[in-house]
């Protein structure tokens, strides 16, 4: 069931760019392919998927959803907890324009057991380091290429999320790294607002992640490389969105039955008004972020949404150049450990 590419073997011209995604059949994935479809400057999209059926499925979907040939889309195999498949997987990418590290969300709380690291950390951050660093090593990104991770709005404060969230009040130390990503959340509360546990190891993976991600920046200035977040969304007709449908309680019931009143408080936006900050000026066009930008949602942090900033010069955690190396060093050594359980090198 491996699949090989080989519709790519030379660049079209240096204009046009070849956008690999991971998780691409997701609700955020999906308007992505969408969304970017229609930007003259894309001539290939590049999924991953788990399974060769899901893959073929949501190519399928998305040539009847885009209009596109076939010939647009192509997919390699792997999976983001699965350490031997992201490593397998390296030597089966072309070379590609912009790396976007998108897939992730809710966990079910549990301690991944070949990594030893908590199962939301793997998901959102440790797999997409160990992809990003290991397509860097073997040159499949282009030169001046970009590098995205899409982030949370979780990462710092939401104040429409009060009780749900557990909240860190702009604080996040060293001394938090290594029980992040260790360690499920748990506190007072979390006993009888289980979604808060749930929230509590989204909002750790994505605060080391974006870290991560701040510091692959400073280490490779010839790529654009920087965090986004298409904000707290809903799909279609205020619906709730696959990222709601796996929270715990309340998350899942309000969002199932009253998905509107999030709209309704201006906590969030439409689904393809989210995912077109990840297109314009970060994916294609010119850039608009200086490299490690931290690209969410501005004050006062009611909800998330409104037009983008750089979120660092509100939340000193992120801007601290010197946790972001160590929370790096920290993801690394982490990610060395699961590779030598899983008997392979990086």
């Amino acid at each position: 069931n491996t699949h090989f590419i080989i519709s790519i073997t030379t660049r079209h011209n240096n204009n046009m760019v070849v956008i690999a995604i991971t998780g691409g059949n997701g609700d955020v994935g999906t308007e992505l392919s969408k969304q970017l479809s229609k930007v003259e400057e894309v001539s290939k999209i590049l999924l991953t998927c788990r399974t060769q059926a899901k893959a073929e499925a949501t190519i399928a979907s998305l040539v009847e959803a885009t209009g596109k040939d076939a010939s647009f889309f192509d997919y390699v195999l792997l999976d983001v907890m699965d350490i031997k498949t992201i490593v397998a997987s390296l030597d089966k990418f072309p070379t590609v324009d912009r790396l976007l590290l998108n897939v992730g969300g809710l966990s079910k709380c549990q301690i991944h057991e070949q990594s030893g690291a908590v199962d939301c950390m793997v998901l959102n951050t440790m797999g997409h380091a160990v992809l990003a660093e290991g397509l860097i090593k073997k040159n499949k990104i282009a030169k001046g290429g970009r590098i995205i991770y899409v982030g949370s709005e979780v990462c710092r404060s939401v104040y429409s999320f009060a009780g749900l969230k557990p909240e860190y009040l702009g604080k996040f130390g060293e001394k938090d790294i290594e029980w992040a990503i260790g360690q499920n959340y748990k506190d007072f509360a979390s006993g009888i607002i289980p979604i808060r546990t749930q929230l509590g190891d989204y909002a750790n993976a994505k605060i080391i992640g974006t870290m991560y991600t701040s510091q692959l920046a400073k280490e490779h200035p010839d790529l654009t490389i920087l965090t986004t977040s298409p904000g707290a969304i809903h799909g279609k007709d205020g619906k709730g969105t696959g990222f709601a449908n796996e929270g715990l309680f309340p998350m899942k019931p309000l969002m199932k039955y009253a998905p509107w009143m999030f709209k309704l408080m201006q906590v969030t936006q439409d689904l393809d008004v989210g995912v077109a900050r990840i297109v314009d000026g970060t994916l294609v066009g010119e850039p608009k972020w200086e490299n490690g930008s931290v690209i969410m949602s501005p004050p006062p942090f009611w909800g998330a949404r409104g037009p983008p900033v750089d979120n660092r010069p509100m939340v000193p955690y992120l801007a601290d150049e010197d946790l972001c190396e160590k929370a790096a060093i920290a993801v690394r050594e982490w990610n060395t450990k699961w590779a030598a359980n899983a008997g392979v090198t990086l």
